[in-house]
């Protein structure tokens, strides 16, 4: 689960933060990324991330928006 908040103010306290649920399949090779129930999208919005797999060479660029993503890497190096 990745965990985010403004980190400065206490505005957690009232819900202004963001939970991803992050999973890896290491069957399919796939993650998927959910917004954790409770949770909301906070600014920056929508956010970007670079998935790479320990050992390969390349990232594949993710935005994610609040909705459900699932990113297939069957195809990077094992």
């Amino acid at each position: 689960m990745l965990y985010d908040d403004d980190g400065i103010s206490f505005n957690h306290r009232r819900g202004a933060f963001m939970r991803v649920n992050m999973n890896w399949d290491d069957r399919t090779r796939r993650l998927s990324l959910r917004l954790a129930k409770g949770s909301r999208m906070i600014e920056p919005a929508p956010r970007r991330f670079n998935i790479r797999v320990a050992g390969a060479e390349g990232v594949m660029p993710v935005t994610f928006n609040g909705r459900d993503v699932r990113i297939d890497l069957s195809n990077t190096i094992r």
